[in-house]
């Protein structure tokens, strides 16, 4: 029996000490999962662990291995997170805005990471204006129908559509939590009444704009950048955000739809946020195997050259850039930077369409700007 959609569970009191969903003489069916889970766990946490110290130590390219390391901290904070909410599921809403927040982090590292591939954002922006005069592309569904160079203002709007998921999906998480101590918000609720339905609208729209976005840069840049094998390593964070998304998304409808029912003494919101937990901290062993193949240390190695650990650690935690590339993609810094971009855009738009008779012409718009202005724009953009 589904749960009533006026009625949201959160109250910690009446889920502390429930009992199990199956017993088994002495040895809960509850306490086998939790211990297996344990398990999984501290497996996943001792493999990426020692990745990261393997980079650490080895800490030799930081402007690539900053987002690499970021990315191998998802798995040891999704599985100790999910692994904890199996235990104190009363406050899995709590866990979960940590795993959320950390997310974001994980999908733009994988941007930056690619991006650095290509030699930096500068770098990048040449290597997009110089795409801009080969053949047009067909844009990924549902914009299949759309015909488009591969120009520098894609560049940017692709950064911007990832930064709007860095940000969004932390203040929904907080939201989450705002609501959830109102008791409104009620996990796997689909009712217009309770914030679930309303949060998971907007998160879906957010990380969809995200994902189309590093889907359609990582297709347009794999060529440039395969001498790195960017397929694993896109791939192993796709496989962890979306798969931990989307399945959490199909338990709550297969709640909603019946098809999960109610066990003794257990709330539907206690169920499906167990089964979710579950599947992640399985999911994070492989994860881990994953990432120690597709972000590899070994290639980072410096004969006899050891790396502080510490300092290569207080330089992944710092989040400072991130914080900077949103305020250089979003704020409108003067009228000559949005002009700069509109002239940019036409310049590439007119590269593509006639090819290499006009690249004596392309950058005749910047040259009209001042030497300082250029300089600006180009630290800006």
């Amino acid at each position: 029996m589904a749960s009533n959609e006026d009625t949201c569970h959160i109250n910690g009191n009446h889920m502390r000490g429930l009992p199990p969903i199956w017993e088994v003489s002495r040895f809960t069916t509850y306490d086998f999962i939790w211990a297996f889970t344990a398990g999984l766990v501290a497996i996943s946490v001792i493999l990426s662990f020692s990745l990261v110290y393997a980079h650490l130590r080895n800490y030799n390219a930081p402007d690539q291995q900053r987002y690499i390391v970021r990315i191998l901290f998802m798995v040891p904070i999704y599985s100790v997170a999910s692994w904890l909410s199996l235990r104190y599921y009363w406050l899995s809403v709590f866990f979960d805005l940590v795993r959320d927040c950390y997310e974001a982090v994980v999908v733009y590292s994988l941007f930056l990471l690619m991006v650095e591939y290509m030699g930096g954002y500068e770098t990048a922006k040449d290597t997009f204006g110089e795409k801009a005069k080969q053949k047009k592309f067909r844009a990924l569904a549902p914009c299949c129908c759309f015909r488009l160079h591969a120009a520098r203002w894609m560049l940017r709007l692709c950064k911007r559509l990832m930064l709007q998921f860095v940000f969004l999906r932390p203040a929904t998480a907080f939201v989450a939590v705002g609501l959830h101590a109102a008791s409104i918000y009620c996990p796997g609720n689909f009712s217009p009444h309770k914030g679930f339905l309303w949060v998971t609208l907007t998160n879906t729209l957010s990380i969809s704009f995200a994902m189309f976005s590093l889907v359609q840069f990582y297709l347009l840049v794999r060529q440039d950048i395969q001498d790195y094998k960017p397929g694993s390593k896109f791939l192993a964070v796709k496989f962890v955000v979306f798969l931990s998304f989307w399945q959490g998304i199909a338990i709550s409808l297969l709640a909603r739809t019946n098809l999960l029912t109610e066990a003794p003494h257990w709330t539907m919101d206690n169920l499906t946020s167990f089964i979710q937990n579950s599947m992640v901290c399985v999911e994070m062993v492989a994860a881990a195997l994953w990432h120690i193949h597709a972000f590899s240390y070994k290639g980072f190695v410096e004969q006899g050259k050891k790396t502080s650990v510490r300092t290569g650690l207080v330089d992944v935690i710092n989040q400072a850039d991130v914080w900077r590339d949103f305020v250089e993609s979003y704020h409108p810094r003067s009228y000559r930077r949005r002009k700069y971009e509109m002239l940019e855009h036409r310049q590439d738009d007119a590269g593509g369409e006639e090819g290499g008779a006009n690249n004596n012409n392309t950058g005749k718009g910047e040259e009209d700007l001042a030497p300082s202005q250029q300089k600006e724009t180009s630290r800006l953009l």
